[in-house]
């Protein structure tokens, strides 16, 4: 990955107290991809608040002491809370032969595993990523990823849809 000129810290809203919805705006180290994987940096254009987010952490602490499955998604004390997993961007640093190149105008909803996208540069996987549509702009582009996993939820898992052949 050729390194453009990048900054060493970026804003970034962070969530202090999981038990709090109080959000601060502060400076945090530039993320950086882990070579050899499949992450890229995006620089965020545009970001979009889910309802309630904000006492997701708590609740999967809560769920994960009763409930292996949700482990993986419990907050570590360590893990740096920040909101708002759907984002539309711009890809800086990609792994060689990424069909996503720098350049490339992306949008996607990341893992509420890692970090949230409330942020000036994020990490997102290759297969979280899609071409953003040219005809949206950067703030529709964001809006689309949870609500368009909703609609195909209420289709296919929880509708007919997913019974009929």
């Amino acid at each position: 990955m050729a390194t453009p000129d990048l900054p060493k810290t970026i804003k970034s809203l962070i969530q202090p107290d999981i038990h709090s919805p109080k959000l601060i705006l502060t400076e945090i180290p530039l993320p950086t991809p882990t070579p050899g994987t499949t992450e890229h940096l995006i620089r965020v254009q545009s970001t979009s608040p889910c309802s309630g987010e904000l006492t997701w952490s708590a609740s999967i602490a809560q769920y994960a002491a009763i409930s292996p499955e949700y482990s993986k998604y419990a907050s570590a004390p360590h893990r740096l809370q920040v909101p708002c997993y759907d984002l539309s961007g711009t890809v800086v640093l990609a792994p060689e032969n990424s069909p996503f190149p720098p350049g490339t105008e992306i949008y996607t909803r990341t893992s509420f595993a890692r970090p949230g996208n409330a942020r000036e540069y994020t990490i997102a996987l290759q297969e979280e990523l899609a071409r953003k549509p040219a005809n949206l702009s950067w703030e529709e582009a964001a809006s689309i990823p949870l609500s368009a996993f909703t609609a195909w939820q209420a289709l296919f898992v929880h509708g007919v849809l997913g019974v009929c052949g």
